[in-house]
């Protein structure tokens, strides 16, 4: 989703943006191919083939990373050269993010419901399951507003670092942070415990194929209305046409892993 101007009050009705400072939404909902990948070594962001166009004065470029940087603190920035880039990591980036494996074996039984050809005897337990498995779909819908995960409930990430082991690992607290916290808070505290396991390159928890991962992005930094980057002052706007030299931003997420002298280093560029 993005947003649009309106400029009659009954055109906000049901707008998702209405009273928000978001200019974009995305939601990705899916399965990762590759088993036991490290969620500490999954990035996202932008990568380039070609150089940049005419940049902005250092002191723009500057300001602007500084931005960029607040928002999330392990990225890895750079304009120059042949491969600009900017990539943090994909599981403190997002938004909110859900993990939910019943999801996968809600429609295995489909499945198994829908090749099974006696229907005596099980006629009744099958329209119970679909049923179910309905009103679930219809609860996890994209167009429904996707909140954070309160931290004990299986769907939560969080609870995953802390059950994993990997918050020992990684110096973070042990104890899971209290449910009666609101989603904007739960969000932070996932993304600092996923800076934390980006930083000091903990091999655990990972993604695994049986689980269904939503992720949903959203930002309000890129005005799609004039194709700039809306920054503050003394920043500014910024257009993009130029910048990006003819090349499109792209909706990527990948798989980086950092050589053994970078991990020494502190370097957070790695090969993707």
């Amino acid at each position: 989703k993005k947003s649009s101007t309106t400029t009659k009050k009954e055109d906000n009705k049901g707008n998702y943006f209405h009273k928000r400072k978001r200019t974009f939404q995305a939601i990705v909902r899916g399965h990762f191919k590759r088993p036991n990948t490290p969620m500490s070594e999954c990035i996202t962001g932008q990568i380039f083939n070609k150089p940049a166009g005419k940049l902005p004065p250092r002191i723009v470029v500057k300001g602007a990373i500084s931005v960029i940087t607040h928002l999330a603190p392990q990225l890895q920035a750079r304009l120059d050269g042949e491969c600009p880039r900017f990539l943090s990591p994909l599981v403190s980036t997002a938004q909110s993010v859900i993990a939910r494996r019943e999801a996968t074996m809600e429609r295995k039984n489909e499945n198994n419901n829908d090749d099974d050809d006696d229907h005596n005897d099980d006629d009744a337990t099958n329209k119970c399951n679909n049923n179910k498995s309905s009103q679930n779909n219809e609860s996890q819908s994209l167009e429904d507003d996707i909140h954070e995960p309160q931290p004990s409930h299986p769907t939560s990430l969080l609870r995953n670092v802390i059950h994993s082991g990997a918050a020992s690992k990684a110096g973070i607290s042990t104890t899971l942070p209290r449910d009666t916290d609101n989603a904007a808070t739960r969000t932070r505290q996932r993304k600092r415990a996923f800076d934390k396991l980006f930083a000091k390159a903990v091999k655990i928890p990972v993604f695994d194929t049986e689980t269904e991962y939503t992720f949903e992005f959203f930002q309000h930094l890129i005005s799609f209305e004039d194709f700039a980057l809306d920054f503050v002052r003394p920043v500014g706007k910024q257009p993009l046409c130029g910048l990006l030299n003819g090349q499109p931003l792209k909706f990527m997420a990948g798989h980086q892993v950092k050589e053994k002298k970078e991990k020494e280093k502190g370097d957070g560029n790695g090969k993707l």
